[in-house]
């Protein structure tokens, strides 16, 4: 993974024609090493999650509702706070990944991993940290308190959605 990300950036700076000076004053942004630790971090917790036991121990004691946890109140959670996808997903696929296994569920997991993104994006679409809301209520000048509380019926309306399409999906 780490040399198909180098050569899709090498190929990146080839095509723009990018300056090394550029690549170096990109590599010296806060910003840039703040994602890279996220990055790193998540797939730290991913490998870290099944070799602690937390997986098993969720399965054991709390069967439904750690499915129901990891699978909808987790991923939107995660998402609301972030307000990124890949934090959700990162932070929560792991672990429902695992559960599922646990539980003797691995039929199920693309049924679950639908509902877990649904509800994770559902978080991302309400939070206020959402840097597209963020922008947006910039360019519009418009209020995001206002802003933000149009927003929660339609997000609904996309949980919904994704519990209709799990009906469709098999379990």
């Amino acid at each position: 993974m780490i040399v198909a990300l180098l050569a899709a950036g090498l190929c990146v700076i080839i095509q723009n024609r990018l300056s090394p000076r550029f690549l170096l004053e990109m590599i010296g942004r806060k910003s840039v090493w703040a994602m890279l630790a996220v990055i790193a971090s998540v797939f730290i917790f991913k490998d870290v999650m099944p070799d602690a036991g937390v997986v098993q121990d969720m399965a054991q004691a709390g069967g439904g509702f750690a499915l129901f946890f990891a699978a909808v109140l987790l991923p939107f959670l995660v998402g609301a706070i972030a307000g990124t996808t890949f934090a959700f997903v990162g932070a929560t696929f792991p672990l429902l990944l695992g559960l599922l296994h646990a539980l003797g569920m691995d039929g199920q997991i693309l049924a679950y991993l639908v509902l877990a993104s649904f509800s994770g994006f559902t978080g991302v679409l309400i939070s206020p940290l959402h840097i597209c809301f963020l922008l947006t209520c910039e360019f519009f000048q418009a209020s995001p308190s206002q802003t933000w509380r149009q927003l929660l019926i339609p997000c609904l309306c996309f949980f919904l959605t994704g519990i209709a399409v799990l009906a469709f999906l098999p379990l």
